[in-house]
């Protein structure tokens, strides 16, 4: 149970960090693998996986990964049942010895009241380290982008429903990507021109 209580604790601190601009996420992210190294042997490392309006922004760090042989174990934990955050987001551990995950899948199903399905075991074991220790954040620049352009669109007196489908009508008018679009609206709010009005 200890295990459990960690793990949320961790996962919060990484989730409310990615709400605090400048906030220390390769910290966040190498302080929850350390965690998890300290309570299964043969951890591997992490990949998680948050959802958003700005599409997915995956983080995954190896812990160690150089003196070890392949992933033998996996574990995919749906984040939503452990910390606020969006549907569809996901922490996916790695361990190299078979089974690793099983009894930590057994209590937080019995701990979250959730059926044991629900804690996908060994679907991931394809994953292989690339026995560098240094957090790898895919997405994040692009979600960084738009969410910027949405705070402009916020600060031009629009909601934050009205700046989403301003910018989803900008990137489907060029037409172009979410990022394309925001890079757009950023640029013309660093060159003092405000965005066009609906």
């Amino acid at each position: 149970m200890d295990q459990i209580i960690s793990l949320s604790a961790g996962l919060a601190r990484l989730t409310d960090s990615l709400d605090r601009p400048g906030a220390d996420l390769e910290g966040e992210l190498r302080r929850l693998s350390d965690e998890l190294a300290s309570v299964v042997d043969s951890y591997l490392g992490l990949s998680i996986t948050i959802t958003g309006t700005a599409g997915p922004v995956t983080m995954s760090t190896w812990h160690d990964a150089a003196g070890r042989a392949a992933v033998g174990s996996s574990l995919l934990i749906p984040l939503p049942l452990i910390c606020a955050t969006p549907p569809g987001s996901a922490l996916i551990l790695h361990a190299s010895q078979a089974g690793a995950f099983v009894d930590l899948a057994a209590d937080l199903s019995y701990a979250l009241g959730e059926p044991l399905p629900t804690f996908v075991l060994d679907q991931h074991l394809a994953e292989q380290p690339d026995h560098s220790s240094r957090p790898e954040l895919i997405g994040l620049a692009e979600a960084s982008q738009i969410n910027q352009a949405i705070g402009v669109l916020l600060a031009c007196g629009r909601t934050r429903e009205q700046a989403l489908a301003e910018l989803w009508r900008r990137a489907s008018d060029v037409p172009c990507d979410l990022r394309t679009a925001a890079e757009a609206i950023i640029s013309r709010a660093k060159l003092g021109v405000g965005p066009r009005p609906f």
